[in-house]
């Protein structure tokens, strides 16, 4: 009986220690797996490192992200540390559970300058035995200020839950006020931003699946664009089907100011479809190799290049289709509205060698109505230009009166508007312009004047 008491005890002994360390296997591989997919969808990753112990383990790796411009520079516009504590499995005394569990990830997303302790993001990760998890995402308040730029967050919460292997992912994120600036002068602020989404890994580096977007109110400075956004919605989805992707993206603004100019409501919807998934893949694979070894930009534009014509054949074997399949903005003049589509009708890699072989396997159509104010509004900025061009180059010359050269600009725009509808490039309709085009055989036809494509390229 003793003996039989001793033997349990010792086999249990040997599983409460063991268990953790089989379990701290199992996490890293489950972290390592995590960091695959970030860097399949293009994150770069920095100075990775993983040091495990029986217990307990820890890991960090830095993230570059783009900077908001070339000028751009310091820890806030660029770069990140994100560190975890794990312990392993299958009790941890830091959470107290009923089931047990593989590990208790905390992780902290931190910016490594110094003054900036305080993370900015904190993840609790709680890790099954299985190689799902459920994330709990915090954004605590913070105030940061370096070198000219800053960054303020206010709390925020948000929830990630993923399968193993991360085959399907879904989370949500609530964001109530987030401001950015940067040294040279570009500001970002967003209020009331909602996120969700879900998805499910589909082919080497492509997820498939759905996400919402609102946000209450946005503001973008820069030095020349000055953008404000109230009520901006965006809703996206992909659709694989036999190896194909279709993807449809809907935005929706109810006001917008660019440059001090009123638009709004809008409405845009996008779609792409009868993508290879398979050449996709690989076209995203080579470009990720290519920015993640940062050589020279100009080499960087040109191994770009060289990779899309190598993959240009395999995107175009399925004849896909690009359009806006709806445009609806609204001005102070009134809508514009429109559609466009393109898509490629037996074009292989032998008729894009040719010269003007595309054009022959290319078809589209596309239309668009905008009030006859806003175009004459348009036209008066672009003669505008012209003129204080011409003004720049005419050292000597005598500069006319603004209201001058203000009348003369306003009669050219409306000499130049009348020619477009005189030579049929634009109709008129119920004080609207339009204008309708349709490319097929080679032939473009606009407001039924056809022109032979294939000569007026030469």
């Amino acid at each position: 009986m003793k003996r039989g008491l001793t033997v349990g005890a010792a086999v249990l002994a040997v599983l409460l220690l063991g268990l953790p360390w089989l379990l701290g296997a199992r996490t890293q591989i489950v972290y390592e797996t995590a960091l695959t997919r970030l860097q399949e969808q293009g994150l770069p990753i920095l100075d990775n490192g993983y040091r495990r112990g029986w217990f307990a383990s820890e890991a960090s790796f830095q993230i570059q992200m783009p900077p908001l411009s070339r000028q751009s520079t310091g820890p806030v516009a660029s770069q990140f540390r994100v560190v975890s504590q794990i312990a392993h499995g299958p009790w941890s005394p830091r959470s107290p559970r009923l089931l047990p569990s593989a590990a208790l990830v905390d992780t902290r997303v931190e910016l490594p300058s110094p003054g900036s302790e305080s993370p900015i993001l904190l993840v609790r990760t709680h890790l099954a035995l299985d190689g799902s998890g459920t994330s709990t995402i915090r954004l605590p308040q913070v105030t940061h200020s370096e070198a000219g730029a800053g960054l303020q967050l206010i709390r925020s919460e948000g929830e990630l839950e993923f399968t193993a292997g991360f085959a399907t992912i879904a989370g949500r994120i609530e964001l109530p006020a987030l401001s950015l600036s940067t040294p040279d002068g570009i500001r970002v602020n967003l209020q009331d931003l909602r996120a969700q989404g879900n998805g499910s890994h589909w082919l080497d580096g492509l997820y498939t699946g759905d996400g919402i977007l609102d946000l209450g109110h946005a503001e973008l400075q820069a030095p020349q664009l000055s953008l404000i956004a109230g009520g901006f919605s965006a809703r996206g989805r992909s659709i694989p089907e036999d190896g194909l992707l279709s993807m449809e993206l809907d935005y929706s603004v109810e006001d917008l100011r660019l440059n001090g100019f009123a638009f709004g409501p809008a409405q845009i919807s996008f779609s792409m479809r009868r993508l290879p998934g398979e050449a996709l893949a690989s076209l995203q694979k080579s470009m990720r190799q290519v920015t993640a070894a940062d050589p020279d930009e100009s080499l960087v534009v040109l191994a770009m290049a060289a990779i899309l014509a190598r993959h240009l054949p395999l995107l175009l074997a399925a004849d896909p289709a690009l359009a806006l399949e709806r445009i609806d903005i609204g001005t102070p003049e009134g809508m514009i509205q429109g559609h466009l589509s393109f898509a490629t009708q037996g074009l292989t890699s032998q008729a894009l060698q040719q010269p003007d072989g595309w054009l022959d396997h290319l078809v589209a159509e596309g239309e668009l109505s905008l009030p006859r104010p806003l175009l004459l509004r348009l036209l008066e900025g672009w003669q505008r230009r012209e003129a204080q061009q011409e003004l720049s180059l005419q050292e000597s010359a005598t500069s006319a009166a603004p209201e001058e050269l203000e009348a003369e600009i306003a009669v050219a725009a409306r000499d130049r508007l009348a020619s477009l509808v005189r030579q049929g490039w634009l109709a008129e309709a119920d004080g609207n312009l339009k204008a309708s085009a349709r490319l097929g055989d080679s032939l473009l036809t606009v407001n039924g004047k056809t022109i032979p494509i294939s000569a007026a390229t030469h």
